[in-house]
């Protein structure tokens, strides 16, 4: 869910693709799509998402606040997202692929900051893929900042991240559906910023270097979520999840 809740609470999920319109067309792909969660932190305050598509794609989720994310698409495969706020950009985020369709790339710019973190992806002949990461500006990032490796499991999720930084996760899934599961594009970039949101399923526990977190679902007779509770006393937070 690390990644899901993070595209929805952060603001607003939306997609300029070259070959659609940029109007909000609901969703008509007759499958299974996340319309809206609602976040309920421990004092009872909330904050709303809600998702439109083009077909499979994603076209736009506003949220409270404000907060807007706009999705660029080339083909099927996402390659920029785009963090507004009142209508101001201020986190942007590329994707570059290789000729078969494998990420080989991911940006984030922090444009407030002048900050940029990039991370680049070597495809192994054992099913895993080494990560070099680099920070530096929004100009440019060519700053050494360490190594990592992602391991797979036999369905394709992603079973651990480690780097020589020290950090490290090993993840553990429900047999359910994910949210995000029929989303066009989302599988190719659910390992990006050293994390695992979960293609086909739902993370159930992320044992981290520096902690664990665990996270427990209610599920409709679909077996989507309905309801997901993270975290204890004053820093658990409730989502409900509803559905096209």
């Amino acid at each position: 869910m690390k990644k899901i809740l993070c595209f929805l609470a952060i603001g607003a999920l939306a997609l300029q693709s070259c070959s659609s319109s940029s109007d909000d067309d609901d969703n008509a792909s007759g499958v299974v799509l996340l319309k809206q969660t609602v976040e309920t932190d421990a004092d009872g305050s909330t904050f709303t998402s809600t998702a439109t598509y083009n077909g499979t794609k994603i076209n736009k989720v506003t949220s409270d606040g404000g907060y807007v994310v706009q999705f660029t698409y080339t083909g099927d495969l996402i390659t920029k997202v785009e963090y507004k706020l009142g209508g101001v950009l201020f986190q942007k985020e590329t994707y570059t692929y290789n000729g078969s369709g494998q990420l080989t790339s991911y940006v984030m710019l922090e444009l407030e900051d002048d900050y940029g973190r990039k991370e680049n992806y070597v495809y192994n002949g054992d099913g895993t893929i080494s990560v070099s990461y680099f920070n530096g500006d929004t100009t440019s990032q060519t700053t050494s900042d360490g190594t990592g490796v992602i391991t797979f499991l036999p369905n394709g999720e992603v079973a651990t991240i480690t780097t020589s930084m020290g950090e490290s996760h090993i993840y553990t899934y429900d047999n359910k559906n994910n949210p995000f599961k029929n989303v066009t594009g989302y599988g190719k970039i659910s390992f990006t910023d050293i994390g695992a949101s979960g293609i086909m399923h739902n993370v159930v526990l992320d044992q981290m270097s520096f902690g664990a977190d665990e996270i427990i679902y209610t599920y409709n007779a679909d077996n989507y979520p309905t309801v997901a509770v993270e975290g204890s006393g004053i820093n658990e937070v409730t989502t409900t999840f509803t559905y096209y």
